[in-house]
């Protein structure tokens, strides 16, 4: 008696914009960690896996939804807080 796999959930445009969106509305993502959780959702190795992430991933940046500039500002204002308040203990 083999084993199979189960067989990957086919996800349509439609359904891995709605999950990144989902993921990004959790919490703030770069650019590379959206592709890799959509990678995973989808066959990456294919040409289709490939060009649906792409696709999702241009759309999410030219709606502002997604943007590697943006998430840097935060992490150094919270540097710059962090040694501040280590400077005064």
């Amino acid at each position: 008696m083999s084993f199979s796999r189960p067989q990957k959930k086919v996800y349509t445009e439609g359904e891995l914009y709605e999950y990144a969106v989902g993921a990004l509305a959790r919490r703030m993502r770069s650019v590379a960690e959206l592709k890799r959780l959509l990678r995973l959702k989808v066959e990456a190795e294919t040409e289709f896996g490939k060009t649906l992430v792409e696709l999702i991933i241009r759309k999410l940046k030219d709606q502002g939804y997604l943007n590697d500039s943006s998430m840097r500002r935060p992490t150094r204002r919270s540097a710059a807080t962090t040694r501040n308040l280590a400077a005064c203990a």
